[in-house]
């Protein structure tokens, strides 16, 4: 004679209910086969980049939008500017979290060069 089914087992949580969503599209993503555009292509070098971003400024200019390209860590900076005064309104990345990221590759340095 073969056991009753367990109404509670059918409604404990499956084992993906202790993942987040976005855990379970990663997970989901990652056993996906990667195509040739979607292979993972070399960083542009900052020369590269130079002409694009002057060009997007020529037409974001008007709007009171430039973007820029840092000398200490490479990243592209974001201004808002006011149009008449010429003034920054709002920069992304802020230049404070700009100096943490410093610090940190800093630190990163230091520390990996005490454990060699």
């Amino acid at each position: 004679m073969s056991a009753p089914v367990d109404p509670l087992a059918s409604s404990l949580p499956s084992q993906f209910s202790f993942q987040s969503a976005r855990q379970r599209v990663e997970r989901v993503l990652a056993q996906l086969p990667l195509t040739d555009s979607q292979a993972r292509q070399p960083e542009p070098d900052r020369d590269s980049l130079v002409e694009p971003v002057q060009r997007i400024n020529d037409v974001l200019r008007p709007y009171g939008v430039q973007f820029d390209l840092s000398d200490d860590s490479g990243r592209t900076i974001i201004l808002v500017v006011d149009r008449e005064s010429g003034q920054v309104i709002r920069q992304i990345p802020p230049e404070e979290a700009l100096n943490a990221y410093q610090r940190m590759e800093e630190m990163k340095g230091r520390l990996l060069r005490l454990e060699v």
